[in-house]
């Protein structure tokens, strides 16, 4: 069987780690969701972005529309 002492130690560095990790996570939070929404926000300028140039590309392939011929 372990000491007692020895055991008493462990788990108190085990809190102490377990209270640093905490901490840490709770500092980095916003910097970790800051992040995310950054990406989500550029992935959709990029899809809006190319779904327009890809419009713009296929209107200048297509030439110009001729008229309906009313009016």
């Amino acid at each position: 069987m372990a000491d007692p002492i020895s055991l008493a130690a462990l788990q108190a560095t085990r809190r102490l780690l377990l209270r640093r990790l905490v901490k840490l996570l709770a500092w980095s939070m916003p910097l970790i969701l800051g992040a995310a929404l950054t990406a989500v926000v550029y992935a959709a300028v990029l899809v809006v972005g190319l779904d327009y140039s890809v419009r713009l590309g296929w209107r200048f392939l297509r030439g110009p529309r001729e008229p309906c011929g009313r009016g």
